[in-house]
Protein backbone atom coordinates (compact mmCIF):
# COMPACT_ATOMS: atom_id res chain seq x y z
CA UNK A 1 0.00 0.00 0.00
CA UNK A 2 1.39 3.42 -0.98
CA UNK A 3 1.94 5.91 1.79
CA UNK A 4 0.72 9.47 1.32
CA UNK A 5 2.97 12.29 2.35
CA UNK A 6 1.56 15.22 4.29
CA UNK A 7 4.96 16.81 4.55
CA UNK A 8 4.97 20.46 5.55
CA UNK A 9 7.87 22.72 6.44
CA UNK A 10 8.50 22.72 10.19
CA UNK A 11 8.10 26.51 10.40
CA UNK A 12 4.55 26.26 9.02
CA UNK A 13 3.65 23.52 11.48
CA UNK A 14 4.98 25.55 14.43
CA UNK A 15 3.16 28.70 13.28
CA UNK A 16 -0.07 26.72 13.00
CA UNK A 17 0.36 25.23 16.48
CA UNK A 18 1.00 28.67 17.98
CA UNK A 19 -2.11 30.02 16.27
CA UNK A 20 -4.34 27.10 17.29
CA UNK A 21 -3.28 27.25 20.95
CA UNK A 22 -3.41 31.06 21.08
CA UNK A 23 0.27 31.49 21.81
CA UNK A 24 1.21 33.68 18.85
CA UNK A 25 0.55 36.93 20.77
CA UNK A 26 2.91 35.89 23.56
CA UNK A 27 5.50 34.85 20.99
CA UNK A 28 5.19 38.25 19.29
CA UNK A 29 5.73 39.98 22.65
CA UNK A 30 8.89 37.93 23.25
CA UNK A 31 10.15 38.79 19.75
CA UNK A 32 9.58 42.51 20.35
CA UNK A 33 11.35 42.45 23.73
CA UNK A 34 14.33 40.62 22.25
CA UNK A 35 14.48 43.03 19.31
CA UNK A 36 14.32 46.00 21.71
CA UNK A 37 17.28 44.68 23.68
CA UNK A 38 19.32 43.92 20.56
CA UNK A 39 18.64 47.25 18.88
CA UNK A 40 18.81 49.69 21.79
CA UNK A 41 21.88 48.54 23.68
CA UNK A 42 22.72 48.42 27.39
CA UNK A 43 22.53 52.17 28.15
CA UNK A 44 18.93 52.47 27.00
CA UNK A 45 17.96 49.06 28.43
CA UNK A 46 19.01 50.30 31.89
CA UNK A 47 16.67 53.30 31.48
CA UNK A 48 13.72 51.17 30.29
CA UNK A 49 11.17 50.15 32.94
CA UNK A 50 9.10 47.92 30.68
CA UNK A 51 8.37 46.99 27.08
CA UNK A 52 4.87 45.62 26.63
CA UNK A 53 3.01 44.57 23.49
CA UNK A 54 -0.78 44.32 23.58
CA UNK A 55 -2.81 43.85 20.41
CA UNK A 56 0.04 45.21 18.25
CA UNK A 57 0.35 48.33 20.45
CA UNK A 58 3.80 48.78 22.02
CA UNK A 59 4.00 50.55 25.37
CA UNK A 60 7.38 51.75 26.61
CA UNK A 61 8.12 53.14 30.05
CA UNK A 62 11.35 55.03 30.57
CA UNK A 63 13.18 56.24 33.73
CA UNK A 64 14.71 59.24 32.02
CA UNK A 65 12.63 62.29 31.06
CA UNK A 66 15.12 63.04 28.31
CA UNK A 67 14.69 59.57 26.79
CA UNK A 68 10.90 59.81 27.10
CA UNK A 69 10.98 63.06 25.16
CA UNK A 70 13.39 61.71 22.53
CA UNK A 71 11.45 58.48 22.01
CA UNK A 72 8.09 60.29 21.91
CA UNK A 73 9.36 62.14 18.82
CA UNK A 74 10.67 58.90 17.30
CA UNK A 75 7.61 56.63 17.55
CA UNK A 76 7.39 55.98 13.81
CA UNK A 77 11.11 55.27 13.61
CA UNK A 78 10.92 52.85 16.57
CA UNK A 79 7.98 51.01 14.99
CA UNK A 80 9.75 50.70 11.63
CA UNK A 81 13.03 49.62 13.22
CA UNK A 82 11.45 46.88 15.33
CA UNK A 83 9.28 45.56 12.50
CA UNK A 84 12.24 45.50 10.11
CA UNK A 85 14.40 43.67 12.66
CA UNK A 86 11.69 41.07 13.32
CA UNK A 87 10.92 40.63 9.63
CA UNK A 88 7.18 41.27 9.72
CA UNK A 89 4.79 43.94 10.92
CA UNK A 90 3.99 43.21 14.55
CA UNK A 91 4.05 46.73 16.02
CA UNK A 92 1.33 49.05 14.67
CA UNK A 93 1.63 51.88 17.20
CA UNK A 94 3.98 53.03 19.97
CA UNK A 95 3.28 54.82 23.25
CA UNK A 96 6.03 56.20 25.48
CA UNK A 97 5.28 56.74 29.18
Amino acid sequence: MARRSNAQPLAEVIDELLRVYGLNRKMDEVLVREAWEELMGPAIIKQTNFVKLEKNHLSLSMNSAVLKEEFSYSKTKIKELLNKHIGREIVHSVEVR
